[in-house]
Parts: C-alpha cells; sequence; structure tokens
C-alpha cells in the first residue's frame, strides 16, 4: 500500500513538472545561419567564435550592430561576415529574425513563426541617429520550413494550414466570416505549433 502511495506521488510530481514546461529545452543563445539551425536548436556562431574590438563581448545584438562583423573560422581566423547570411540572433533564450539588416523579437516561436517587423525612426533626413520610436510595425508570419515571410493575416494563415494541415485548415475555412477568421487567426497559428511542436518543445 505504502509503495502504491509513494508511486503514485512520484508520478503526480511527474505530471506536475511536464505541465510546466521544467523539462522543456530553450534557444540556445548565438547565431544561426539558416532555419534548419533554428529548427535543431544548433546555432553556428557562439559568444568564443565572435570577434569584437578588445575582446569586450557585451551581447549578441550589440555585435550585430556594428558595422562589421568577425568571428573566428574553424582555422581560427578572424573572417568578415555578411548581415544578410544571418537568419536569426538568440539573446538570452529569446529569437530575433533578421530580415532587411535589423533584429525582430519572436513573439511565438513554431514552424509558423509570428513577429513584428519594426524599424526606428531617424531624427532628420541630415543627423541619421536612430531613436526607440517605432515608424512602422509590420505584424508577419515567418514559414520555418519554406523560409517565407508573409503578412499576418487570415487569407495567408489559411493558405499555410491548407499545405500543412488540412484539418486544422477545414476548422478553419469552416468559420462563418472573415471577421471571426481574423478574430481567431492568432489562435489557430498556436494551435498549428501546439499540433507540430519543434523538436526543442518536445517533451
Amino acid at each position: 500500500m505504502k509503495r502504491l502511495f509513494s508511486l503514485s506521488i512520484q508520478i503526480f510530481i511527474l505530471i506536475t513538472l511536464l505541465s510546466n514546461g521544467i523539462f522543456a529545452q530553450k534557444p540556445e543563445n548565438g547565431v544561426y545561419f539558416s532555419s534548419l539551425q533554428l529548427i535543431e536548436n544548433t546555432p553556428v556562431l557562439t559568444q568564443e567564435k565572435i570577434v569584437v574590438r578588445n575582446n569586450n563581448f557585451s551581447s549578441y545584438k550589440n555585435w550585430f550592430k556594428s558595422d562589421s562583423l568577425y568571428f573566428l573560422n574553424s582555422s581560427y581566423q578572424k573572417t568578415s561576415l555578411d548581415k544578410d547570411s544571418i537568419f536569426a540572433i538568440v539573446e538570452q533564450n529569446i529569437v530575433f529574425v533578421n530580415s532587411n539588416q535589423t533584429l525582430h523579437k519572436v513573439n511565438e516561436l513554431g514552424y509558423l513563426t509570428y513577429f513584428i517587423e519594426s524599424y526606428p525612426i531617424v531624427n532628420t533626413a541630415y543627423s541619421p541617429v536612430a531613436v526607440d520610436v517605432k515608424k512602422e510595425l509590420s505584424p508577419r508570419i515567418l514559414d520555418l520550413k519554406s523560409n517565407k515571410i508573409v503578412d499576418y493575416s487570415a487569407n495567408n494563415l489559411l493558405q499555410l494550414l491548407k499545405e500543412y494541415d488540412n484539418e486544422l485548415y477545414l476548422s478553419y475555412k469552416a468559420l462563418d466570416s472573415n471577421k471571426k477568421r481574423k478574430q481567431l487567426l492568432y489562435s489557430y497559428l498556436e494551435k498549428y505549433n501546439a499540433r507540430h511542436p519543434l523538436p526543442i518543445f518536445r517533451l
């Protein structure tokens, strides 16, 4: 009887830990060159490979903002890097995707990733100093399987679901109005990612 009670307690603790995501992995900090690397959670560059002035590394984001980027290749030689070759950066386990040589914070990470593309305002035409005010906020969906970025819209999500999950597609399409689809857009995006979790979110 005692052994049965002890086993029940252990099972309860295990279920609690799993439900709270205790054993779930987090995105690894570093620099990713492709969506596949992000899916597999394998950054190609980590802090020890980043080259900065005076070896004073502060953050991946600050390094990315530099006019010129350098890293150590497999032969430990200083090598230049084009910003456009960077797909994403993970800082403190938060994903930032690179679009138009600007980092954008990811709000929902999954095979269908949701982020808001935003760019800082420049003070004047004669003073190219960015301020911390956003000029434009454009919600996007990043399809990690095709590596394509599309506008965050009900029609685009409908097309993505049609390609990747027929059951969710039919459910979303069956909603009685486009207004309803817009209202449930984020909910269905979350449903898709829950049904098709990235490897790091699989328990």
